[in-house]
């Protein structure tokens, strides 16, 4: 701090040791303030130095408390993050087509991309952002209905619906349960199985062919208690697809093993080949 040389008597005046408490010392060098610590001298730019790392470091104890602080209110919830929708490269066929006809529970609708959720407020469904109102929370009870009446049966079946781009990409899907009040009280974590995969459209409409996604072992165990007490909970979704056009992606559910498993090209072709050579081998013992 730079002072006017008209006040470096008042400076003069206190330049006392019972100025400043042990073991601080000031003195005036020309029109500088310089303050000692220790006998180790300590300058304006190094007292600035500090004051931006002391500055530097209650930032980081601030952050620190805000995310226990939110770490704690989550615990108190009693809301859980379990588990994974796993996607193993299977595709199904499902006996039912159209919104209509199919347990639908998200649907998607934008371009370039698209991203939305549907809730339980507590008294009513709440649809976010692209999501469609096609999309609707499914009570536990009305999920048993169906026929899945444990979690380990319990699947997703995206369905691709473009006019444009050839393939489709896959931003995050999770699912949340909610309790009669509208509170978030578990969580699937997020997707693993897509990371660089393409989703080509197959059979494009609503229904019909999709891809399977299916709980993993943690994710199971953390929604099954929810199949105890099926009329108090409600299962609701969000989700984030990428290179979209102009069609509606479609996520519904169904009983793993209920569905028909979609031949893979690559094994059409093998099979085709099979056939092939079996009918050569007859006609050659011929």
């Amino acid at each position: 701090m730079q002072l006017k040389r008209g006040h470096d008597w008042c400076l003069l005046l206190c330049n006392r040791r019972s100025f400043l408490p042990p073991p601080f010392h000031l003195s005036i060098h020309r029109t500088s303030l310089v303050i000692r610590k220790g006998g180790q001298r300590e300058s304006q730019a190094g007292l600035r130095k500090k004051m931006k790392e002391d500055s530097k470091m209650k930032k980081i104890l601030f952050t620190t408390f805000l995310l226990a602080m939110a770490w704690i209110l989550l615990s108190a919830t009693g809301a859980s993050a379990l588990g994974y929708l796993v996607y193993d490269g299977q595709r199904v066929e499902s006996t039912g087509t159209g919104f209509g006809n199919v347990t639908t529970i998200l649907t998607l609708q934008n371009t370039p991309s698209e991203s939305g959720s549907v809730a339980w407020n507590g008294s009513a469904d709440v649809i976010t952002l692209d999501a469609k109102n096609t999309s609707q929370t499914w009570l536990f009870s009305s999920i048993i209905a169906t026929g899945i009446t444990q979690a380990s049966e319990f699947a997703i079946v995206y369905n691709t619906n473009e006019t444009g781009p050839d393939v489709t990409n896959f931003g995050d899907l999770t699912l949340q349960v909610f309790n009669p009040a509208g509170a978030v009280v578990f969580t699937t974590e997020g997707l693993t199985g897509v990371s660089g995969v393409d989703f080509p459209v197959v059979n494009n409409g609503v229904g019909g062919a999709g891809y399977l996604f299916t709980l993993d072992a943690t994710a199971a165990a953390g929604l099954q208690p929810y199949f105890t007490t099926p009329d108090s909970y409600r299962l609701g979704a969000t989700g984030t697809v990428l290179n979209t056009d102009d069609g509606p992606e479609n996520f519904y559910f169904a009983k793993v093993g209920a569905l028909t498993p979609v031949p893979e090209p690559v094994t059409m072709l093998l099979f085709g080949l099979g056939l092939v050579g079996l009918a050569g081998v007859r006609r050659f013992k011929k």
